[in-house]
């Protein structure tokens, strides 16, 4: 498993995590979603035999929201 920190500056609410949660929560090979609305990142930990990074980003913005940085985590770093 693999875990990215993606920087998502237009999240403002809890409809806004819903939806990213939703989304990436759809996707074969997701294993795990955190949206932090305050401070405007999604954790997303997934296989990467199954899914890539890009996908990820391509998903969040087919439903609205821009990624400006990514980090690669270790899966047990962040909230």
């Amino acid at each position: 498993m693999q875990k990215v920190r993606l920087d998502i500056p237009n999240i403002s609410c809890d409809d806004c995590k819903k939806r990213i949660e939703a989304a990436l929560g759809d996707i074969d090979g997701i294993q795990a979603v955190n949206v932090d609305v305050p401070d405007g990142y999604a954790d997303a930990t997934f296989d990467p035999a199954d899914v890539t990074i890009e996908k990820i980003e391509t998903v969040l913005v087919g439903v609205g929201y821009e990624v400006i940085a990514k980090k690669m985590m270790t899966p047990g770093q962040g909230v």
